[in-house]
C-alpha cells in the first residue's frame, strides 16, 4: 500500500539519551536525526532524599523505561523503527514485547486516518547481548496493609472527581496526584483551571508532575510542511487529526515512582466501560478502530500486566470499568455543592473550547442528569443552540455509522441524554435533529418511546461486576456505592418530565 504522503512518516525513532536531575528526568529521542525532548519533573520527590537517597541504578532505569513506553507518543507518524540500542541494559524484555503487543492496537486510530491499516508497528532494535542486565528484578515493593491508602489520579475532569467521590464514599484514604503536560496548553493555566477543583475535594496530599514536551509544536510544524490535513480534506476526510497517543500507558509508569516513595499501592483512574465500544470496524480489514482503546478492559489487563512485570506491589486501576457513562453521569450528579460544573474534559482549550465532540457529549451529559441553567453557565453557552455543531451531533447520535472521533460514549447513550433533555422541554437545533432523525423514525415504527429510552436507561445503568481489575479489598467498598443508584423506574420517570 502506497502511504497518502510519504515523506510525512518517519523512518526511525531512537531513544537518544536519558538523564536524571534532582527531580527530573529528560528523555531525548532523534526522530531521523531530528532532536526531541521530554521532561518530566515531580513536585513532590526530592531523588537525593529517602527512601530514593539518590539510588542512581534505580532512577536510570525507571526513566529509560519511561522513555521507551513514551514512544507511544509518536503514533501520528507510524514510524518504521524503534531503536533502543544505547539504553538496553537498562530495559526489561517485557517492556519491548509489549511495545510490540500493544502499539499497533493503541494505534488504530493513527493507522486508520493517514489509510495505513496495513502497519502493524514497528521493528524494535536493540543489543540483545544485554538486553535487561540491569534490569533483572523488579523494584523494591510496598509496605503491606490491611486497609491501603491510595491515589487518585485527577486530570479535573468529570470521571477523576467521580473517582475521588467514590474513594471518598468508600472510607478510604487518598492522595491526588495530577500532571499537566504542554501537549494541552500552558502548565501554569491548566494548573489554576485544575484546583478550582481539587481545592473541594478531601485528599490529603498533591502529587503534582509537569511534563515539558516540544514533540506537538514539532509534529504541527510537520503536518503543515507536508500539507497532510490540506490532502486529507481534498480527498474528503473530513475526521480530525489526532496528534496525541499512548498516554494512558506511559503516565502510570511516571505515577508509579511516586507511589513507590509515598507507599501509595493503587493509582485509582476512572476509565469507563463505555471505552470498550471500537469507533468503527473497518471494512476492508475488520480491524478495530478505536479512539481510546488504551481504556479498554483489555489494554487494562495489558497495563496490569507491565506493572507487575516491573514493579511489586504497584498497579493502576480503574474504579469506573465496570459501569458506562450513562452511570457515572447518574453518580456524578448526586455529588453535592454543583462540584460537577467545575470539572473540564477539553482537550483543546480549557475548561470548553465549545466545538469539539468532548464538549459537546459532555454537554448532553449534563444537561440531561443535571441542571440545564447551570450547565449553560459552566460551559458559557448552549450547545444545543449551536447549529455549526449540527455535525458533531449527528455523529454523537450516531447517524453517521461510527462513533464520534473522541473519548464519548456509544451512541444510544447520546440518544438517551437527548430524550431526558427533549422531556423536560429543552429545545435547540440540535434537539430538533434529533426529535426528526432518531425519534421520529421510532414512532413511525410503532415504537413506545418512553419504553424504549426505559429499556435503554436499564441497559446503561447496569453494573459489570466481573468487568474490572480491581483488588478484593478495593472492589468490597466500591461495590455497593456503584449498585446504590437504581435506574429510573419505569415509563412515569419520562411521563412525569
Amino acid at each position: 500500500m502506497t502511504p497518502l504522503f510519504p515523506d510525512f512518516f518517519i523512518e526511525e525513532v531512537v531513544l537518544d539519551d536519558v538523564r536524571v536531575g534532582d527531580k527530573d528526568f529528560t528523555i531525548h529521542y532523534r526522530l531521523d536525526g531530528q532532536p526531541i525532548e521530554l521532561g518530566i519533573l515531580y513536585h513532590s520527590i526530592d531523588f537525593a532524599q529517602p527512601p530514593i537517597d539518590g539510588d542512581m541504578d534505580m532512577l536510570k532505569r525507571f526513566a529509560v523505561s519511561i522513555g521507551v513506553l513514551s514512544f507511544l507518543r509518536f503514533g501520528a507518524l507510524l514510524p518504521k523503527r524503534f531503536d533502543v540500542t544505547k539504553h538496553s541494559r537498562w530495559i526489561h524484555p517485557f517492556l519491548l514485547d509489549f511495545l510490540r503487543r500493544n502499539t499497533y492496537l493503541c494505534w488504530s486510530e493513527h493507522r486508520y486516518q493517514v489509510d495505513r491499516m496495513d502497519y502493524r508497528g514497528p521493528e524494535i532494535v536493540a543489543d540483545h547481548g544485554v538486553l535487561g542486565d540491569e534490569a533483572k528484578d523488579v523494584f523494591r515493593g510496598l509496605a503491606p496493609s490491611d486497609t491501603p491508602k491510595v491515589i487518585v489520579a485527577s486530570g479535573s475532569g468529570k470521571d477523576s472527581l467521580l473517582c475521588a467521590k467514590l474513594i471518598e464514599e468508600a472510607n478510604l484514604s487518598y492522595d491526588l496526584v495530577t500532571y499537566l503536560d504542554t501537549l494541552y496548553g500552558d502548565a501554569s493555566e491548566q494548573d489554576q483551571i485544575f484546583s478550582r477543583l481539587s481545592k473541594e475535594l478531601a485528599y490529603e496530599n498533591l502529587h503534582l508532575i509537569t511534563i515539558d514536551n516540544n514533540f506537538n509544536d514539532w509534529l504541527l510544524a510537520r503536518l503543515d510542511q507536508f500539507q497532510v490535513r490540506e490532502q486529507l480534506r481534498a480527498k474528503g476526510i473530513t475526521k480530525p487529526f489526532r496528534y496525541e497517543a499512548g498516554e494512558t500507558f506511559s503516565i502510570p509508569l511516571v505515577f508509579a515512582l511516586v507511589q513507590l516513595v509515598h507507599n501509595l499501592p493503587a493509582v485509582i483512574v476512572g476509565y469507563e466501560k463505555s471505552a470498550d465500544f471500537p469507533n468503527l470496524i473497518h471494512k476492508s480489514t475488520g480491524d478495530e478502530v478505536a479512539h481510546q482503546w488504551a481504556k479498554t478492559h483489555q489494554a487494562e489487563m495489558e497495563n496490569h500486566a507491565l506493572l507487575s512485570t516491573l514493579l511489586e506491589g504497584i498497579q493502576t486501576v480503574s474504579v469506573t470499568k465496570p459501569i458506562h457513562d450513562v452511570k457515572i453521569f447518574s453518580k456524578l450528579f448526586e455529588i453535592k455543592d454543583d462540584l460537577p460544573y467545575l470539572t473540564n474534559s477539553c482537550n483543546h482549550k480549557k475548561p470548553w473550547c465549545c466545538s469539539c465532540e468532548k464538549c459537546a457529549y459532555v454537554f448532553s451529559g449534563f444537561a440531561a442528569f443535571g441542571d440545564h441553567d447551570k450547565t449553560v453557565a459552566a460551559f458559557g453557552e448552549d450547545l444545543f443552540q449551536k447549529e455549526s455543531l449540527l455535525h458533531i451531533w449527528s455523529e454523537l447520535l450516531g447517524l453517521k455509522g461510527y462513533i464520534a472521533w473522541e473519548c464519548v460514549g456509544h451512541p444510544e447513550e447520546t440518544q438517551l441524554y437527548f430524550y431526558k433533555a427533549y422531556k423536560t422541554g429543552i429545545t435547540g437545533p440540535a434537539i430538533e435533529l434529533f426529535q426528526d432523525k432518531i425519534l421520529e423514525p421510532l414512532r413511525q415504527k410503532g415504537v413506545d418511546l418512553d419504553q424504549h429510552f426505559v429499556t435503554l436507561e436499564e441497559k446503561y445503568m447496569k453494573v459489570h461486576s466481573e468487568h474490572h481489575h480491581m483488588p478484593s479489598w478495593l472492589w468490597q467498598r466500591i461495590q455497593p456505592i456503584l449498585m446504590s443508584t437504581e435506574s429510573l423506574n419505569a415509563v412515569e420517570s419520562f411521563a412525569m418530565a
